[in-house]
């Protein structure tokens, strides 16, 4: 009897190894996985924040250089875009990697460049036709609309630490000329 249980508890020791292996791996594969999706949700976290800040930085254009005697045009030179009246809104067209229809982050307001980012945000600036005066509409949180304010549709591109992460946010501006 001694003779045919020999090696036995060598099987059963092996069974073991490879079920504690088996286990292993897949303890590895969801770690490598969980660490993916944690990279990808501050990636994209990123590229949201430096959109929103684009959305601000042309804000500040806005006040700044946007004036009465400003030209917006329909091929969105310089970033500065007339309202579609197509039905397609100007973001949807253009080509976002082409810096004569687009307006990159600081580059009007001398705001720092941003860090992490692959590249600065973009955005444009879209003038919107004139807010309807009719007493108890609202337009931009609140705000009754008045004579002399000029509304622009701001479209913001924000970059991640990766060249593939990006995310487009708007906004819409109200000041009174």
């Amino acid at each position: 009897m001694n003779s045919s249980q020999q090696g036995s508890s060598l099987i059963m020791a092996l069974l073991f190894i490879v079920a504690i292996g088996v286990l292993t791996m897949a303890a590895l594969n969801t770690t490598t996985i969980q660490e993916r999706i944690v990279g990808n949700s501050r990636d994209r976290n990123l590229a949201f924040q430096a959109a929103e800040a684009a959305l601000r930085d042309a804000e500040r254009d806005i006040d700044a250089n946007v004036n009465v005697a400003t030209v917006f045009s329909s091929t969105c030179a310089n970033g500065l875009c007339t309202y579609s009246t197509t039905g397609v809104p100007q973001f949807a067209t253009i080509d976002w990697t082409n810096a004569a229809v687009t307006r990159t982050y600081g580059a009007f307001t001398g705001a720092t460049a941003l860090a992490n980012v692959t590249q600065q945000p973009r955005y444009i600036i879209e003038k919107l036709p004139p807010p309807p005066a009719v007493v108890g509409e609202s337009v931009a949180l609140g705000i009754k609309p008045q004579a002399n304010r000029s509304a622009y549709r701001i479209t913001a591109l924000g970059y991640g630490a990766r060249s593939e992460t990006r995310v487009m946010l708007q906004s819409t501006y109200v000041r009174q000329q």
